[in-house]
């Protein structure tokens, strides 16, 4: 992508920041209730339970328990339910915001190589965007999904499926790259 391009565009990916961060606190939030029906407030056995062990690992930077700071044993500690620690699920949400917004960026600058005149659509209710603009004087147009994922180890993560169309015609992201790499379209 051409520098005058690249701006415009990152700056569209980073307008996502505060919906992706608000998308892992759901997550967090979620993920951190269904815990608590399935092993209590207290999370007994989070550790062992092969539905959780992981996911909680993911989430734990956004817990704390409730205990007073001077219980310092861990069968005083176990006593006391956990809850969310606001403070520290907004910082981490931003950071991961912004982290996936510009991961975003530049899996689009991946994608689209060289591209001028760049528009990005405003988020649809779905938070789908569509991107237009020219390569070689031929319109390209891309319907860019998100998609909020948890992999096998619990870490949650967002995807970005598109759809690239050149004229009209759609081509895999392979094949839009074969497309422009061998010169088979001016």
């Amino acid at each position: 992508m051409k520098e005058l391009n690249q701006k415009p565009l990152r700056e569209a990916m980073l307008i996502y920041a505060p919906e992706l961060a608000e998308d892992y606190k759901s997550f967090v939030r979620n993920t951190f209730n269904n815990m608590k029906r399935d092993l209590g407030d207290n999370l007994v056995g989070i550790y062992n339970d092969w539905r959780w062990a992981n996911t909680f690992h993911s989430i734990s930077a956004n817990l704390k328990r409730t205990c007073p700071p001077a219980v310092y044993s861990y069968q005083e500690v176990i006593k006391y339910p956990y809850i969310i620690a606001e403070e520290d699920l907004e910082i981490n949400a931003k950071t991961y915001g912004e982290r996936i917004a510009l991961e975003w960026f530049n899996k689009m600058l991946t994608k689209l190589v060289d591209i001028d005149d760049v528009i990005v659509s405003e988020p649809n209710n779905g938070g789908n965007i569509t991107i237009n603009g020219s390569r070689c004087n031929n319109n390209i147009y891309i319907e860019q999904q998100r998609i909020i994922n948890v992999s096998k180890l619990g870490t949650v993560f967002h995807q970005f499926p598109a759809r690239i169309y050149v004229n009209g015609k759609f081509y895999s992201e392979a094949g839009y790259k074969k497309l422009f790499a061998h010169d088979q379209i001016k």
